[in-house]
């Protein structure tokens, strides 16, 4: 987990932010099995 945020700080930008936003909300709408 650590080196993920290292990764990230390291990378910031709002291009990267973006990117992580769009993913989430992908993965909460192909959900399967949840409630």
């Amino acid at each position: 987990m650590v080196e993920l945020d290292l990764e990230y700080i390291q990378d910031a930008s709002v291009m990267n932010d973006l990117n992580i936003i769009l993913k989430t909300v992908a993965i909460i709408f192909k959900s399967n099995g949840s409630y």
